[in-house]
């Protein structure tokens, strides 16, 4: 059986409050009331690296790391193998990126269940963002930035996989053209309806399906925070209400972690043996689903309460767009 062992959550201690963009350029509230913004040095990999030092906790026994970020420091080029280095491992660990869309972290932690389940001994997921919006765009008050970490094993207590659903839909409610300057957004109504709720919905409910369970059943339904809003919505169309949502103030709090937000969702919800719950994560007209079942629940992660505001000019130069 594979079974999640270990979670974290990696945070930049810079923030800023999305009042202080809209106050530049205007604009409506997203639901995200202030994000996280990376350090000047910090990229994905560097961000991902803490998350899965935090997680292996000095371990190195791992046969795989699976890496998943829209927000790659390359568009060509392999940086897993560094990313493996910086955790200590051998140049045998098999490494492998994940990315097209916000999906990419938890089709990465399906991926990690599944080479489990066909012979791999421990795998460590690792998901981090670190975005660089442009200036006015819709993304420059949610897009936030932070690391998560997921390790699955064979062996152990912790959270046993039981079933899985996806939906992938011919949809794009979020795109970048190859040399874009920023990434695109349909509707907001249609991203959020057609795209994020009735995709993932479908996700969940085969995953409920396959499970042998009922929305009733569910302790926890940990899902991605594209905004302070959707994943209320969310909840209600799969049929339970916000208090089951596992971390319902994380895309306020955070803002978007994009690849990281699923995981880290789950590295801070609060669970109990005997809890069952669904686990999804949704980008582009695609959604996976995991049905979970929980023996022993391992340590939830905690977030440093030191954090640095920043004001706008200041997250410019963090966000690496101050000309």
């Amino acid at each position: 059986m594979a079974h999640v062992t270990r979670r974290e959550l990696s945070l930049p201690r810079y923030r800023i409050p999305t009042g202080a963009i809209r106050d530049q350029w205007g604009g409506g509230a997203s639901g995200v009331q202030e994000k996280t913004v990376q350090a000047k040095d910090d990229d994905p990999t560097t961000l991902a690296t803490r998350a899965g030092l935090a997680a292996l906790d000095g371990r190195t026994d791992v046969d795989a790391v699976f890496f998943a970020t829209t927000t790659a420091a390359y568009e060509y080029g392999s940086v897993t193998p560094f990313l493996a280095e910086s955790l200590g491992l051998d140049d045998d660990t098999y490494v492998q990126a994940f990315g097209e869309s916000s999906r990419a972290g938890t089709a990465a932690l399906r991926a990690a269940h599944d080479a489990v389940a066909g012979g791999r001994e421990a795998v460590l997921v690792l998901a981090a963002e670190a975005p660089s919006p442009r200036p006015r765009s819709d993304r420059e008050t949610v897009a936030g930035a932070g690391a998560s970490a997921v390790l699955v094993e064979a062996d152990g207590d912790g959270l046993e996989r039981v079933a899985t659903g996806s939906c992938a839909r011919p949809l794009l409610d979020e795109w970048e053209a190859p040399g874009g300057e920023t990434r695109q957004t349909a509707d907001d109504r249609f991203a959020r309806d057609k795209g994020y709720v009735e995709t993932t919905e479908q996700a969940v409910d085969r995953a409920l399906d396959a499970a042998g369970w009922a929305a009733d059943d569910l302790g926890a339904l940990v899902l991605p925070h594209p905004n302070g809003k959707f994943a209320g919505r969310l909840a209600g169309a799969v049929g339970v209400g916000e208090g089951v949502l596992a971390t319902p103030a994380f895309g306020r709090e955070y803002g978007d972690l994009g690849a990281a937000s699923t995981a880290g969702s789950l590295a801070l919800a609060d669970l109990a043996a005997g809890d069952r719950l669904v686990v999804a994560g949704y980008g582009a007209g695609t959604a996976d689903a995991l049905a979970y079942e929980v023996s022993e629940p391992p340590a939830a992660a905690s977030v440093d309460g030191e954090t640095v505001e920043l004001d706008y000019v200041d997250y410019l130069e963090h966000a690496d767009q101050l000309e």
